[in-house]
């Protein structure tokens, strides 16, 4: 019998929708397929910041924080900073901002490598 793994759960279906969402955006609207899957995943990324924070205060099931770490780092940060901003989610949370911050680090480095 398989045991529910909330991360996979919840990862694998925040990239399932990103999938959709950018190829739609590819197919119809016309856009590269990097600016589409950008769109997407900050779409998913807002999407699960919202979920998690309406769960948290009807203390329902939570979305793992790795989940919402590795759907910024794969291009969600902006949508993870003001989601954070907007909804004051996981902004007391030191040790959640510290690996916020790590993952937006890393992002800008390889960024840097890759345009430079």
């Amino acid at each position: 019998m398989r045991q529910n793994n909330p991360f996979i759960d919840f990862f694998a279906s925040g990239l399932l929708i990103t999938f959709l969402v950018a190829a739609l955006l590819f197919r119809f609207a016309h856009l590269s397929i990097w600016i589409a899957w950008l769109i997407a995943i900050n779409v998913a990324t807002a999407f699960y910041y919202t979920f998690d924070k309406l769960r948290a205060t009807k203390h329902g099931f939570r979305v793992p924080e790795k989940t919402l770490l590795l759907l910024g780092f794969l291009g969600g940060t902006p949508a993870a900073f003001f989601s954070m901003l907007l909804l004051h989610h996981k902004t007391r949370k030191a040790s959640y901002q510290w690996q916020f911050a790590l993952v937006t680090i890393v992002q800008i480095a390889l960024a840097y490598i890759w345009f430079f």
